[in-house]
């Protein structure tokens, strides 16, 4: 049901092996290559799953916001609490994808 990248081990020993030296660029690249797996799977032919589309366009537009908190705090260092937006909207994002990969979520009860 989820989206599954499938890299040949040389490729995964590569990246092993760069994130020592290129740690963001790595994580940008697996993060890339996860939501084009993501994309395909909501968006792909044969496609018909309208929970999977729903849950893509909601992940799709919490990692956006994310990404635009993210920038902002960049540009506006001293503008209070852009940092935790970041972090709020990328756990958003997360559980969105999450959510769709492993199926609902069902809360513990409490106790």
């Amino acid at each position: 049901r989820g989206s599954v990248v499938r890299l040949p081990r040389v490729v995964t020993d590569a990246t092993v092996a760069a994130s020592v030296k290129f740690p963001l660029l790595v994580s940008a690249a697996h993060c890339a290559l996860s939501e084009a797996a993501f994309y395909r799977g909501a968006r792909g032919e044969g496609s018909n799953d309208d929970r999977l589309r729903a849950a893509w366009r909601e992940h799709a537009a919490y990692a956006v916001a994310a990404g635009f908190f993210f920038v902002a705090e960049e540009v506006w260092p001293d503008f209070p609490l852009l940092h935790a937006a970041w972090h709020v909207t990328g756990a958003a994002a997360m559980r969105a994808g999450t959510t769709c990969a492993f199926g609902e979520h069902v809360p513990a009860s409490p106790g």
